[in-house]
């Protein structure tokens, strides 16, 4: 797409990059949770963490 502002495709770009890696913290976090409910142990890193992320 030749005709996209380069400011706006940077901007983009930058948005999609903090997607990203916020997506990652949470497929961690579920992965956590999931893995401490298996073993049903419920611990306190269970609550604090998705504020962590954000």
């Amino acid at each position: 797409m030749p005709n996209i502002d380069p400011e706006l495709a940077n901007k983009a770009v930058r948005f999609l990059r903090a997607i990203m890696w916020r997506a990652l913290g949470y497929l961690f976090y579920q992965v956590l949770r999931s893995q401490c409910d298996g073993l049903s142990k419920k611990t306190r890193h269970v609550y604090w963490f998705p504020w962590f992320i954000y």
